[in-house]
């Protein structure tokens, strides 16, 4: 199952309520963050890119959702875009 949190940034407003999210991690579980210049109108789905991707190690992962992002960014927009991936993994 999925969590997804969906706050505006932090640094745009001066007191914010942070969203908090509580899930127990699984072996094999993803979590991508991105920051807001990652996500724009007409953006790629980042939740369909770590799908189609699951099986690659983290840093690929990253890799695919930043180069598809930048690359697909068409509205003249230009701004600054941080992927972070991490995969759980049982030790």
């Amino acid at each position: 199952s999925k969590a997804l949190c969906r706050n505006l940034p932090a640094g745009i407003l001066r007191s914010v309520a942070f969203e908090v999210t509580e899930k127990q991690l699984s072996d094999g579980d993803i979590i991508v963050m991105v920051s807001d210049g990652a996500i724009y109108e007409d953006s790629i789905s980042v939740e369909e890119l770590t799908k189609d991707h699951q099986n690659e190690n983290a840093q690929k992962i990253s890799d695919i959702i930043l180069q598809s992002l930048v690359s697909g960014r068409a509205d003249g927009h230009d701004d600054d875009v941080t992927v972070i991936v991490l995969k759980c993994k049982y030790n």
